[in-house]
């Protein structure tokens, strides 16, 4: 039994995570228009801006995000070849 308890409390906090993390996906553009629209919103903190169907203006897409993760990899892997054989960076 305890072993069904313990899936039933991890269950529980993976849906409640993911809940709360979508609720401040879906919540979050629509909280930021209704402050400005009441003069509300703070201005000495950077906000992000949305568009009309609530994405983040200016995000990247997952293609160029990619691309530069696999630059990154590269350049390490092209470092740790380049270093001699015993040194160590870290």
């Amino acid at each position: 039994m305890a072993r069904l308890k313990g899936f039933d409390l991890l269950s529980l906090g993976v849906v409640s995570a993911a809940g709360v993390w979508m609720g401040i996906r879906f919540f979050e553009p629509l909280v930021i228009d209704r402050l400005r629209e009441d003069g509300n919103l703070r201005t000495d903190i950077p906000v992000p801006e949305y568009d009309s169907n609530g994405d983040p203006v200016g995000s990247k897409p997952m293609s160029e995000l990619r691309d530069e993760l696999v630059a990154i990899q590269r350049r390490e892997k092209q470092e740790a070849d380049s270093q001699p054989p015993g040194s160590s960076a870290h």
